[in-house]
C-alpha cells in the first residue's frame, strides 16, 4: 500500500465526506492552527510545505475508524479561501493498509443536466 495525499491541502470542493472503515483515519487541522498566508514554494519539500502551512505539528487530528466527517471545501458557499486543511494518514512506512470512503459534493450550481 502506498501513500496517498501526504501534503496538507484543501480542497476546491463543496463538501467532502469521509469514513475511514480499517486503518489510520485522514488527519487534519483546526483553522485556527493554519498559516494561511504562507506563500508556497512549488519547489519546496513535503516537509517544508506542510510546515510553512501547519507550523505547530501537535495541532494535527486524527479521524479515527468509524468517524464520519463532512469537510467544507473553497466551493462551499461562503467558504472561499477557508477549505478544511487535511491529508491523507500515512501507511506506506508503517506497512499498513487503509480502506476510506470519499464521497464529493457537486459544487453549488453546478450544471445538473447529466
Amino acid at each position: 500500500m502506498r501513500d496517498m495525499c501526504r501534503k496538507f491541502h484543501a480542497d476546491y470542493i463543496g463538501v467532502r465526506l469521509l469514513c475511514t472503515y480499517s486503518g489510520p483515519g485522514t488527519e487534519w487541522v483546526d483553522d485556527a492552527y493554519v498559516n494561511r498566508r504562507t506563500a508556497l514554494d512549488p519547489d519546496s519539500s513535503l516537509a517544508d510545505a506542510n510546515r510553512a502551512l501547519v507550523p505547530d505539528p501537535t495541532r494535527v487530528r486524527s479521524l479515527g475508524e468509524g468517524d464520519v466527517a463532512l469537510l467544507k471545501g473553497h466551493a462551499y458557499p461562503g467558504n472561499e479561501g477557508r477549505g478544511v486543511v487535511h491529508r491523507s494518514a500515512p501507511v506506506e512506512a508503517r506497512g499498513l493498509r487503509r480502506i476510506v470512503l470519499k464521497i464529493d459534493a457537486r459544487r453549488p450550481g453546478a450544471d445538473d443536466a447529466d
